[in-house]
Parts: C-alpha cells; structure tokens; sequence
C-alpha cells in the first residue's frame, strides 16, 4: 500500500510546506524508507531549477478572446479549448525547466526510468565543533547537476529532562568564500534524522560541509580535502 504521505516528497525538496508540515514530514522520513529514496530522487531539483533561464517560466500571452456573438455552444466549446492550450503551454513550460541536457526529472515527482538516481557516497563523520549532543555523517555525491549531499544525524537522548527541540540547516562553503544552504530541519532528543539537500557546486569546489543553529553559529562540520 502507498504510503500516505507519498505526495509530500517533492513539495518537501522544494520548501513549498509550511514549518509545521516539514517538521511532522521529516520526522516521517525517520521511520519511512519509501518517502526518504523519493526524497533523495529528487534531490536534484533546486539545483537543476536554480540553471533555468526566468525567460523559460514566462507565462504564455492570452489568448484572443472569442467573440461573444458566436452561438452559446460554439463559444464554451472554443473556450474549453482555449483553456487546454493554455495548460499544455504551461506544462511544456515546466517540462522545460525541470529537464535539462544530463539528467532528466518526470513531471509526476520521479526520475525518468533510465535516469536512475547514482548510488549515495559514502558518509564520512563530521567534526563537533561546539558543545551539543549530535553527531552526523554526510556523504557527497556527485551528479551531472552538481553534488547531492546525504545526511544522518543523531540527537542523544537526554541526560535528564524532557530534552528540547532545536532547527538546525546544512549548509555548503565553497572554495571560492561563498555559502549555501542546503536542507534545514528540526532535531529531536533521541531521534535519527536522514535527509538530502543539493547544490549546483561541483563536488570539488566544496570546502566545507557544516551544520549550523538557526542564527548560522557552526556547530559540527566537515572538511573536504
């Protein structure tokens, strides 16, 4: 049986849910293998966007509106067709910006059956470097698109106390000086958390991997060599 959640993957890559529902999502993930191999098919996806020309998206010009003089019948059926055209130009549109030269990506949230996604890297762990109860592995790996980056990370249970919940990002430093951010969740005391995030930057431009509190203070990191 699907899983009920199998509709959420892609809005999740995208940022199109809202803190409450990435939250419950990602906790989802922890428990559900199905929605974490959607979740890393489509990692791909904001990197293959952030290459699209914004001329691509343009809306198509209106259509020229049908005179109201023809007989009733005539003019909702023209109508009806004006209103398909419009909808195969917007989905040509978005089949332009989702599949490009290298690597393509289904319309429907799934890679095209003779795009498989390559086998993850092997996660190397990362380095704490301030005093918290996590610890993380992430692996690089990469892709035609840029690097997609595999995350596990653990949050100890509590010594004592109900523990406390804290968001935490991935972010990428380049070898160039700049920054990215890649993948943001919520950590929980005693949970393992897996996720995936992407970057156009080729592997070998990455400097470092780090994640980071909400207010960008680096708590564990990874230095590439």
């Amino acid at each position: 049986m699907s899983c009920e959640h199998a509709h959420d993957d892609a809005a999740y890559v995208l940022g199109a849910l809202s803190s409450t529902e990435r939250a419950a999502y990602q906790e989802h993930l922890a428990t559900c293998a199905e929605c974490t191999q959607a979740v890393r098919r489509l990692s791909g996806l904001p990197g293959l966007l952030s290459r699209v020309s914004l001329d691509v998206l343009e809306a198509p010009a209106p259509a020229e509106p049908v005179p109201d003089t023809l007989l009733p019948a005539l003019v909702a059926q023209a109508r009806r067709r004006q209103r398909r055209r419009s909808w195969s130009i917007a989905a040509a549109a978005a089949a332009a910006a989702i599949v490009l030269t290298g690597g393509a990506v289904a319309l429907g949230g799934y890679l095209a059956q003779d795009q498989a996604a390559p086998p993850a890297a092997v996660e190397q762990p990362m380095t704490r470097v301030a005093d918290i109860p996590v610890t993380a592995e992430v692996g690089l790996t990469s892709v035609d698109w840029g690097t997609r980056l595999d995350l596990t990370c653990t949050y100890a249970e509590p010594t004592s106390g109900d523990g406390q919940e804290w968001p935490y990002a991935l972010v990428v430093r380049t070898r160039a000086g700049g920054s990215e951010r890649v993948a943001s969740w919520v950590a929980k005391p005693g949970r393992t958390f897996r996720l995936s995030g992407a970057t156009a930057s080729p592997a070998e431009d990455i400097a470092s991997v780090e994640i980071q509190s909400l207010d960008g203070r680096t708590l564990l990191r990874l230095r590439t060599s």
